[in-house]
């Protein structure tokens, strides 16, 4: 089971306003959905059925999917910024011949 930060903030809003989820949840509870989001101790699933839960006609299914491959392109985000392991050593080794 997945149990990390699902996406950036600014995503989940993106795809709240884009898919039309959370249509029927209050102020108070979409600052929770957030507060959920960015909690690691809960796993995706729980997300998805907290927008399910406060959305007009969408399928959960639908939901959990998009927010999978969210979590897909994020994680990925976050690899891609990250050196490799020995990376940074390697290239100040490099550099170093040059200073």
């Amino acid at each position: 089971m997945k149990k990390w930060v699902v996406t950036d903030p600014e995503t989940l809003r993106t795809l709240c306003i884009k898919n039309r989820w959370f249509t029927n949840g209050s102020n108070e509870q979409y600052d929770k959905m957030f507060a959920l989001n960015a909690d690691e101790n809960y796993a995706l699933k729980d997300l998805a059925l907290v927008i399910w839960m406060c959305s007009d006609d969408i399928p959960y299914s639908d939901i959990y999917s998009d927010l999978d491959d969210a979590n897909d392109d994020y994680l990925m985000e976050i690899a891609l910024a990250q050196p490799a392991e020995g990376e940074r050593a390697a290239d100040e080794i490099y550099c170093g011949y040059y200073d």
